[in-house]
């Protein structure tokens, strides 16, 4: 099985401490993620350090 090509992954640190990644990959081929129509993976975040992060 072919693996993931990484196509986006960026990070943003905020004046405020807050930090924003993006991160996506396209699977090989016409592969999909289960429960989707897309042959895309990601992961978003957006959060700011503290207790409870």
């Amino acid at each position: 099985m072919a693996a993931a090509t990484l196509i986006l992954d960026a990070k943003k640190t905020y004046p405020d401490g807050a930090i924003l990644q993006l991160v996506a990959w396209r699977l090989p081929g016409t592969e999909c993620v289960r429960g989707s129509t897309h042959g895309f993976k990601y992961r978003f975040f957006y959060g700011v350090p503290g207790p409870g992060s």
